[in-house]
This record gives C-alpha cells, sequence and structure tokens, in this order.
C-alpha cells in the first residue's frame, strides 16, 4: 500500500451481519458511511488485487445492485472524489489539499 492508505475489508463481518439478517441496501448503507468517514478524515484509498478502471469499464452497463461490491464501492469514490478533495492516481484516491 502507498501514500499511507488505510486497509478496508468488510470480508467475515460482510457475512455475519448478512447472515444476522442485515439486507444488501443497510450493509451498503454501512459501508458507504465507512468510506465517506474514511474521506473526511483525508485518508488515501488504495484498491489492491484488482484495477479500478477495468472493473468500472467492465460493468459500466449494470445498475448498482448488479455489481460486486467493490465495483459500488469504486463508483461511489469516483462519483464523490472531488467533493472531498480527492484525485485518482490509478488505482488510488489521493487527499490533494489544492486539487
Amino acid at each position: 500500500l502507498n501514500n499511507s492508505v488505510k486497509f478496508f475489508d468488510m470480508g467475515e463481518v460482510y457475512y455475519e451481519l448478512k447472515e444476522a439478517g442485515f439486507t444488501d441496501e443497510q450493509l451498503w448503507t454501512i459501508n458507504q458511511d465507512t468510506i465517506q468517514t474514511v474521506m473526511e478524515s483525508k485518508t488515501s484509498i488504495e484498491f489492491v488485487y484488482t484495477d479500478v478502471e477495468t472493473m468500472l469499464e467492465k460493468y459500466e452497463d449494470f445498475s448498482d445492485a448488479a455489481v460486486p461490491i467493490r465495483v459500488r464501492e469504486m463508483r461511489w469514490i469516483s462519483d464523490n472524489a472531488a467533493k472531498f478533495g480527492y484525485i485518482q492516481e490509478g488505482n488510488s484516491w489521493i487527499w490533494e489539499p489544492n486539487p
């Protein structure tokens, strides 16, 4: 990981919450809130083990409900990056104090 990014992975927690009865939309809300908190703290975000542009292009014509959660995260970050002062560099979004 580069640029002081933090690792974030719902992984096991996602499946535990799903088994506990949380809906996909409830889980997405938790995930989105977590990403927003990270962005508000000006922490860089990096996707590993995947190529952001490839994934966004692959699922371009699919609704949010029909894509993997990682793609939904990528979409949300892409759509909101400028609002939080981020620029994209490859698979990362870096907080830029003067974009």
